[in-house]
């Protein structure tokens, strides 16, 4: 996501009613949402340059970091998160840090704060663990 503070309490709701909607179709459904959260101080928007782009030209939306991932990083985290069935939340739940610029240089995955680290349960390897560790005990005799 880019936009960050704007799009903040339309992000939160959207993606708390997205594991609504899993589990009303079956409760032992696993609800999971990877969150990707552009920590780039500035980012080319197709929405911004729809017309041919030199450099030139180049509209370059641009975003307060660390802060504007920070506020959004402590936003995502408010989100549900159930730790048994016939609960509300997400069952896992990961987010991931990025710094792409959209104008053809790299992407790399931030490791420098607000991203997660090891220790946070929204880690993405914590975020993997947790849904191979549910789909082994909810659906052990399949």
């Amino acid at each position: 996501m880019t936009a960050h503070v704007k799009a903040l309490p339309r992000l939160h709701d959207e993606l708390d009613s997205s594991h609504q909607t899993i589990h009303g179709d079956t409760d032992a459904a696993i609800a999971a949402a990877l969150i990707t959260i552009n920590a780039s101080s500035h980012f080319l928007s197709t929405s911004n340059n729809k017309h041919l782009v030199t450099p030139e030209s180049m509209v370059w939306n641009k975003e307060p970091q660390p802060k504007a991932a920070e506020r959004t990083v402590a936003k995502m985290r408010e989100i549900r998160r159930r730790s048994a069935p016939g609960t509300q939340g997400f069952d896992a739940m990961g987010i991931v840090l990025i710094d792409f610029k959209n104008d053809g240089s790299p992407c790399h995955i931030s490791t420098e704060p607000p991203a997660p680290t090891t220790s946070d349960g929204d880690h993405y390897a914590n975020m993997i663990g947790r849904i191979s560790t549910l789909y082994a005990s909810r659906f052990a005799g399949f």
